[in-house]
């Protein structure tokens, strides 16, 4: 059985659009999203800059100091909510490493993750990189057909499973137009985040072009989705539907 959630998408307005997908029961909000989860350690009465002099209330005959920790909280990865978010892209739409995405439907580029993130309850340190919009942790679609034409509904067994669609969409980079498929690894300690960008895409037939961001975050495994200025399909596209969403 496939387990889902998704947005299957006539976009009709030239917007900005952000997607962020969570697991079900985490805690923390978009803005504490944004920020890096850590450890926060205090002494018994809330402070975490602590001079112990001579006046400091020790305890056990003055010889323990009392600490309280605070850890973030995670949850399994077997179920995910959606919400709109801000629109703040974590870097530049063309800034990363360049895939040379000079290709047409192909799952061309894998690429490493420098941490484990898990997907549907599965941890994973590759991710594959289709030219029309996704990505997929099936590493056996490497160097295979993305096909651009999307026919179906969220979930169906001809999508391609395992993925993530941000936007699944008939999609160009020519190298000889402003466009490319870059990546990037932002972020340090247990706070990294691994940002692919789909710069310019020009959907196939028209002159139309979009730029959308996948943000994969350590931790947390928490999914975010930029989109910017996504328009309606022009009358000659190819193929005119969209799919925005992640299926397992």
């Amino acid at each position: 059985m496939r387990i889902f959630i998704h947005l299957y998408i006539f976009f009709s307005v030239k917007n900005f659009f952000t997607f962020l997908v969570v697991l079900t029961s985490f805690w923390q909000s978009f803005y504490e999203a944004q920020a890096c989860p850590s450890l926060s350690v205090t002494d018994a009465v809330g402070n975490s800059d602590v001079l112990v002099d001579c006046s400091y209330p020790l305890v056990n005959n003055n010889r323990c100091l009392t600490l309280n920790a605070s850890a973030p909280t995670t949850r399994a990865t077997d179920g995910y909510s959606m919400s709109s978010i801000a629109y703040s892209p974590y870097i530049p739409f063309n800034s990363g490493t360049a895939l040379n995405a000079d290709y047409d439907d192909l799952f061309a580029s894998s690429i490493d993750i420098p941490f484990t993130f898990c997907f549907f309850g599965k941890s994973y340190n590759k991710v594959v990189v289709g030219s029309n919009g996704l990505i997929t942790f099936d590493l056996s679609k490497l160097n295979k057909i993305s096909f651009p034409n999307i026919a179906h509904n969220n979930p169906h067994p001809l999508l391609t499973g395992n993925s993530i669609f941000g936007v699944y969409q008939d999609l160009t980079f020519p190298a000889s137009e402003p466009s490319e498929i870059y990546y990037s690894v932002i972020g340090a300690g247990s706070c990294r985040k691994l940002v692919i960008n789909f710069y310019q895409g020009r959907l196939v037939g028209c002159d139309e072009r979009v730029s959308t961001q996948i943000v994969l975050s350590e931790f947390t495994n928490e999914i975010e989705i930029f989109v910017e200025d996504k328009k309606l399909p022009c009358s000659t596209a190819k193929f005119s539907n969209s799919l925005l969403g992640i299926m397992n």
